[in-house]
């Protein structure tokens, strides 16, 4: 077994917006509210206790809106529509709520450099942007894949340009496997009543590749 002990203690990871991230961006920032607790004993409430006293106080329906638990804050609150997160956020009981802000907890970036690369050697059937994320390397995000590449018209290399603060993280070559596939998972836009933690029995033999 690798030796656990050896693992980096800090690193950076850069992806790209993909569509899926931009709709459930918007998503949030429309329906979705973060809240917390005052006192002590505040993050020791339960999920439940604090929801139904939500609902009970702002009358609102079990199926219209959905509470998980939240870090640094004590909870995530989704609503089915827009008109319901703004309602919560004028009441005058819940004043320990704000809307969801996606720069709360992060730290502002600017990547320097923008790249074209041709990736050699990729199969035909795996000429994908998921791909291609895990060939450039955790310190790259794609900008767009080439017209061409994309439609399969030129297929001596995979071309595509991509933004990154570390050119040199970019690794110049290395090789490629392919795992056998899995089995397809959920769509995460979900209804919210559908919304609850799935879990799943850990694999029992090494994933073959």
């Amino acid at each position: 077994m690798d030796d656990l002990t050896a693992r980096p203690l800090l690193d950076s990871v850069v992806i790209s917006a993909t569509s899926e991230i931009k709709r459930r961006r918007e998503r949030f920032s429309a329906r979705s509210l973060v809240a917390w607790q005052v006192g002590a004993h505040g993050n020791k409430v339960e999920l439940s206790t604090f929801a139904d006293d939500v609902r009970s106080a702002l009358n609102v329906r079990r199926a219209d809106i959905q509470f998980t638990k939240f870090h640094p804050e004590d909870f995530f609150i989704t609503c089915s529509n827009q008109s319901d997160r703004d309602a919560i956020l004028r009441q005058p009981r819940l004043a320990t709520a704000s809307g969801r802000d996606e720069s709360l907890h992060g730290i502002p970036a600017r990547f320097r450099y923008h790249a074209r690369l041709c990736l050699e050697g990729i199969p035909m059937h795996a000429r994908t942007d998921e791909a291609a994320a895990k060939i450039i390397g955790r310190k790259c995000s794609i900008h767009y894949v080439e017209e061409y590449s994309r439609r399969g018209n030129y297929n001596r290399t995979f071309d595509l340009w991509i933004w990154t603060d570390e050119p040199r993280a970019i690794p110049r070559g290395g090789p490629f496997s392919l795992t056998s596939a899995d089995e397809e998972g959920l769509s995460m836009d979900i209804l919210l009543p559908d919304l609850e933690p799935h879990r799943n029995p850990p694999p029992s033999e090494p994933k073959e590749g």
